[in-house]
């Protein structure tokens, strides 16, 4: 059984923790399909490759100008799901 979580009224589908999670062989694989959850404040940041964006307490941010993805807890830290 796979795990869900809801949040603001729409169910998402874990697929795992890290880039490795995003199905990317090197790197983060970017796309409107993907959503990646702080585990600090629990924010879910939209995977578009065109939206830069940062999570309420600030650990989780992409800054697409600059080509940067990441959290200051680890990218193994970062969890990756899917919009069910």
């Amino acid at each position: 059984m796979s795990k869900t979580i809801k949040y603001n009224g729409k169910e998402y589908e874990y697929l795992g923790n890290g880039s490795k999670a995003t199905g990317a062989d090197i790197g983060w694989k970017m796309s409107k399909d993907l959503y990646f959850r702080c585990v600090k404040c629990g924010y879910m940041m939209n995977g578009n490759p065109n939206k830069s964006d940062i999570c309420e307490c600030g650990k989780l941010n992409k800054e697409i100008g600059l080509g940067r993805f990441g959290s200051s807890l680890g990218d193994d830290s970062i969890e990756v799901y899917k919009r069910k």
